[in-house]
């Protein structure tokens, strides 16, 4: 996942992410939380044979969202499922 070499993974800054997206992260935190309690005996986990189609998942909330369901779980549950989509590439 990381290189090797020691200059170019001191290179990838993790943190960013915190410090570019502070209330995303949160949320983005709280939602596999909410996955944890719901799927996993409250383990913050991903169980990947219990949510298979992140594609069609994430198109359904984009389809919430454009319908005026713009709330943090809906919005959450999009920027997880992209994560997923990225994950799994």
């Amino acid at each position: 996942m990381l290189p090797e070499n020691d200059q170019e993974r001191k290179a990838i800054r993790l943190s960013n992410q915190w410090r570019v997206f502070p209330k995303a992260t949160v949320a983005l935190a709280k939602h596999i939380q909410r996955g944890g309690d719901k799927y996993c005996n409250g383990v913050p986990e991903w169980d990947r044979s219990k949510s298979p189609e992140d594609l069609e998942s994430m198109m359904r909330h984009c389809f919430e969202l454009v319908n005026g369901k713009e709330d943090e779980y809906t919005l959450a549950a999009i920027a997880w499922r992209a994560m997923a989509i990225l994950e799994n590439h």
